[in-house]
């Protein structure tokens, strides 16, 4: 008979571990987020880059990771659209992004028009209209534009 209540609370013990386990995986995925992030490359000669281009997201419920944006298009062309898709942290209404380039690559300048950031909570759109470049009016590879339009340099360490 205690060698059965024994095994008996093992199982019980058991259950309730998997369910527990359950529990937080279901709750960390309720934590992320799917995105869909669209650039824009102005119409300006040398607009182009072939640097590799980051996002941050920043809302009302948190900032998400540093996200890369790459495909296997030919990204950052001279006047091209470009669609990237990010499974990320909720950050729900997002109101800010930062944006840079690692400055790589044969003249690694980039004029960004603007970006639009699709979440859960709708559709933002980033007007920019700024070089992203060493070499162009704010010298900034990273800028934080928030949904006013208001921009800033921000440092790259």
């Amino acid at each position: 008979m205690k060698f059965q209540n024994k095994k008996m609370s093992l199982v019980f013990v058991g259950i309730v571990l998997a369910l527990s386990l359950l529990s937080i995986h279901s709750s960390a995925q309720s934590w992320l987020a799917f995105y869909k992030i669209e650039t824009w490359t102005g119409k300006v000669d040398g607009a182009g880059t072939d640097a590799n281009v980051f996002i941050t997201l920043f809302g009302n419920r948190g900032t998400t990771r540093e996200i890369s944006l790459d495909n296997s298009e030919n990204n950052f062309e001279w006047g091209k659209w470009d669609e990237f898709r990010a499974r990320a942290r909720e950050v729900g209404n997002i109101q800010k992004i930062r944006i840079r380039h690692d400055n790589s690559g044969r003249g690694p300048g980039w004029f960004l028009d603007k970006v639009r950031v699709t979440g859960s909570q709708g559709s933002k759109v980033f007007p920019v209209g700024r070089w992203l470049a060493r070499d162009e009016e704010e010298r900034a590879i990273c800028l934080e534009v928030d949904q006013s339009g208001e921009i800033n340099p921000c440092v790259v360490f």
